[in-house]
């Protein structure tokens, strides 16, 4: 966060549990806050697009016992337009900036508008990076899935991203993000992992099955 200028300025006036403020700093830096069951210390994971696709590891049929829940937006469901609320440093007033995803609008024949306050961020450039983080994310149509895991998915934890094969739901090496992990009990050694479509894999995402074209040859020979 230090590298990426990223400073926030937040009271804290204990009329709200430690917990909540806890979510509204995360909420404000685009990360997860989780505890590692192998140290038991607190890990905090910032969502980015720092990894390297080929070093992810691969999930599929060998380690997945079943995938379920398979669902993907449509694009009613997003959101194309992305008010951030900010404070301004001189006047300690509200201030806001919006940023759109044209080509959604185009998509949906409409603005759908969506505000989200940051009173933390002091800075009008480093509003205007959250707000098109968020609408990166927003208007894009994102699949989810719930995966049960063999313990192969020990070292899975939130905010980790992962290349996900499964031929049932079409899906050929994607790169998924995970958002919860529930690791069972010791009778029963079953991972559950309930991941997110990453939307900083988008571009190199392939999928089993192509949509066929409906184009015919109009040229025919000569009767």
């Amino acid at each position: 966060l230090y590298a990426e200028a990223f400073g926030l300025s937040l009271l804290w006036n204990r009329q709200e549990t430690i917990e909540a403020f806890i979510q509204v700093v995360l909420d404000h830096i685009g990360g997860m806050l989780y505890v590692k069951p192998d140290t038991g210390t607190f890990a905090l994971k910032l969502i980015r697009d720092d990894y390297d696709r080929g070093t992810l590891p691969q999930y599929g049929p060998t380690n997945i016992i079943s995938a379920e829940d398979y669902q993907r937006q449509a694009w009613g469901e997003t959101i194309n337009e992305i008010t951030v609320v900010y404070t301004d440093p001189c006047s300690g007033k509200e201030v806001s900036i919006t940023v759109q995803d044209t080509a959604n609008i185009m998509a949906q024949s409409g603005v759908v508008a969506q505000t989200r306050s940051y009173a933390g961020i002091c800075k009008a450039s480093l509003a205007q990076r959250v707000a098109l983080r968020d609408l990166n994310a927003a208007s894009t149509p994102l699949a989810r899935i719930k995966l049960t895991a063999t313990r192969a998915a020990w070292a899975v934890f939130p905010g980790d991203v992962f290349r996900l094969t499964w031929p049932e739901f079409d899906i050929a090496d994607v790169v998924y993000r995970v958002l919860a992990v529930n690791r069972g009990t010791l009778t029963d050694g079953q991972i559950i992992i309930d991941a997110v479509e990453d939307v900083f894999g988008l571009p190199t995402n392939t999928y089993l099955v192509e949509q066929p074209g409906e184009w015919e040859d109009p040229s025919v020979a000569p009767a």
